[in-house]
């Protein structure tokens, strides 16, 4: 099963200026890749994919800001990028790790205490980067001083692997395909998606609708803090591993629990000491079994739901 990194390598940038475009250019007659400024603080960017008949990867990585991929049955991917100051009201505080380590990030910026009585801010937009060859698009945007949420629209048969870090939550809809998600500090709420999920919301909630499983897939549902809501189709052939330290968990799927094993004795440390832990996990089978499912929570509900037929 592919392993989801908490911790992200830092992203060189080269920051995208947009041109400033007269009302009388209309979005038909701009060139594939162009920016186009819809708003002030909001751009639009056509990206033509190599090869429209095959499926598209899409990489997303973010510091600073969110991500909404809606599938539709589009040729191309067209990405709307937004300064995230607009929503936060530029409250410019987070964390980041490193390392395994824990840095929070103060102000935004040192811009002093000048009087501003009379005077107005203008939202400056934050950079990124985006690329594609052979229907592999990459979006990246590293900047600790400017967030950025993007909003996608692409093809519906894609993949994904979509990564976020501070002010900004993944949502997803309509995509079937191989999907990985990681948001370290707000939730990810997938729906109506199809193919194999691995998906984890660090602090935040994560909620997942799928209308299709792949076979023989394993997947993946985790939280640290927050619940984790998933709606499986009903007939799902799968094993079962939950888990939730501080939580309950909840299923209306007919799940076979398996006893779990007795701890294997353990001989005694040099110290004197014995060790021996006892798994919490509960484990069973659905419609007779298959490849297994993991949803795990620390501090939060685990919901198995049954998709209505």
């Amino acid at each position: 099963m592919r392993v989801m990194q908490g911790v992200f390598s830092a992203v060189s940038l080269t920051t995208l200026c947009a041109c400033a475009m007269s009302v009388a250019e209309a979005r038909q007659n701009t060139p594939a890749g162009t920016p186009q400024n819809t708003s002030q603080n909001t751009q639009q960017i056509t990206v033509p994919l190599s090869d429209p008949s095959r499926p598209a990867t899409l990489n997303v990585d973010l510091m600073w800001g969110g991500v909404t991929i809606r599938g539709t049955n589009r040729k191309d991917v067209l990405i709307e990028a937004r300064s995230g100051d607009e929503r936060r009201g530029r409250r410019g505080r987070g964390v980041f790790l490193d390392g395994g380590g824990i840095i929070v990030l103060g102000g935004r910026g040192r811009g002093g205490n000048g009087d501003t009585s009379g005077l107005r801010r203008l939202t400056q937009p934050g950079g990124f980067t985006i690329d594609e060859n052979s229907n592999q698009v990459t979006v990246t945007s590293g900047s600790m001083n400017r967030g950025v949420d993007f909003m996608i629209e692409m093809p519906s048969r894609a993949n994904l692997k979509l990564t976020t870090l501070n002010d900004g939550p993944i949502v997803v809809e309509n995509i079937d395909g191989e999907i990985e998600v990681s948001n370290i500090n707000e939730s990810v709420t997938l729906t109506n998606v199809g193919g194999s999920v691995v998906a984890n919301a660090h602090n935040g909630a994560l909620k997942v609708v799928m209308t299709r499983i792949a076979p023989d897939r394993p997947m993946a549902f985790t939280t640290f803090n927050g619940p984790v809501d998933v709606t499986l189709p009903s007939t799902l052939k799968a094993n079962l591993k939950l888990r939730s330290d501080h939580g309950e968990i909840f299923t209306d799927f007919d799940v076979q629990v398996r006893q779990t094993a007795a701890p294997a004795s353990s001989q005694r440390g040099p110290d004197g000491k014995i060790h021996i832990d006892v798994n919490q996990s509960i484990q069973g089978t659905v419609n007779g079994g298959g490849p297994e499912f993991e949803l795990r929570s620390y501090n939060g509900n685990i919901y198995v739901r049954k998709a209505a037929k």
